[in-house]
């Protein structure tokens, strides 16, 4: 009896030192996952103001763009004029030279 106490004795000590590995293992993990949570937090206490400045950006953006496509419409009016300008151009100095042969 002595004997078999002795092989359970050990069989449990064992099972203890498994264990007692074990739970540290789940504490290191627990500890690591608290660190983590804490980086989240922080990050999710700095999402407004990174959502503000984004926001911010967009409707400078957005200004930009619409600034710009009014400075086209400018330009394609000033294209036309220059285009109509030099066109007609031509067809006055034809004008007048026949006006003048005519004369």
């Amino acid at each position: 009896m002595s004997n078999d106490w002795n092989v359970w004795s050990k069989h449990v000590i064992l099972e203890l030192e498994r264990l007692d590995k074990c739970v540290s293992a789940i504490k290191a993990d627990i500890s690591d996952l608290k660190v983590r949570l804490a980086s989240v937090n922080k990050d999710l206490d700095d999402l407004p103001q990174l959502l503000s400045d984004l926001k911010k950006q967009i409707t400078k953006l957005q200004e930009k763009l619409s600034d710009d496509a009014i400075e086209i419409g400018k330009l394609q009016v000033k294209s036309g004029v220059w285009g109509f300008v030099g066109g007609a151009l031509p067809v006055l100095i034809m004008v007048l030279i026949k006006w003048l042969l005519t004369k």
